[in-house]
């Protein structure tokens, strides 16, 4: 009986990583088989290319789909550096795990070594971003519709703006992490989305950090 955390610890990190390389190898299966070309439909992810849409589905993954395994549901207790450690852990590991899917995905995509490691650095602070995000307080009610909001719904009116009124998206690629996600892996700017997104996974990383110290504080008092 003792063992049933750990066992559903294992079990959880295991759906983990198949969901997570389910959506790497699907979204390089349907760029690579031209799925993506669909009337008039422009965005980051160039149509046919296999790269950028391995990034966004990262992106999207960590964003959206990550913190029903790694959030605010988890059981805390944990000090503040191994809890960071925890999630840098997991993190590196589902980017491990993904390097052979992205060495295909580069191989099929006019994409150069500086792009790869771009986006995938920059997958990188939105994994952070997401992790200490949906462990902040009071994220279970925050957390899920403000990312759908920047994933889903700036997207969307960056494409109607762009459409009707003939207005540049670039504001986009500063607000949805997915967006800006596409953008750096399609050869788009990287300074600026990078100082912006690990600005922001800093702050959440601190606050987060913050938040476990004062809860063990009375622990260790």
């Amino acid at each position: 009986m003792e063992k049933a955390p750990e066992v559903s610890g294992r079990r959880r990190v295991i759906a983990e990583a198949a969901v997570w390389l389910l959506c790497c190898a699907g979204a390089v299966c349907v760029a690579v088989l031209g799925l993506l070309s669909v009337g008039r439909l422009r965005s980051p992810v160039e149509i046919g290319r296999s790269f950028p849409a391995l990034v966004v589905a990262q992106a999207f993954f960590l964003f959206l789909i990550w913190p029903i395994f790694w959030g605010a549901a988890e059981p805390e207790g944990d000090s503040p550096v191994r809890a960071a450690i925890g999630l840098l852990a997991r993190l590196v590991g589902l980017l491990v795990l993904a390097a052979p899917i992205v060495v295909v995905a580069m191989r099929t995509a006019d994409v150069t070594a500086g792009q790869v490691l771009w986006s995938q650095a920059f997958v990188f602070l939105l994994g952070v971003t997401a992790g200490a995000g949906c462990r902040l307080p009071g994220a279970k009610l925050w957390y899920y519709p403000a990312a759908l909001f920047l994933a889903g719904i700036v997207p969307f009116l960056a494409y109607l703006l762009r459409e009707e009124g003939d207005l540049s998206m670039r504001w986009a690629g500063l607000i949805s992490p997915v967006w800006a996600a596409g953008s750096v892996a399609a050869g788009g700017e990287v300074l600026w989305r990078m100082a912006v997104f690990g600005g922001l996974a800093a702050v959440a990383v601190l606050l987060w950090l913050w938040h476990l110290s004062r809860a063990a504080g009375p622990d260790h008092a």
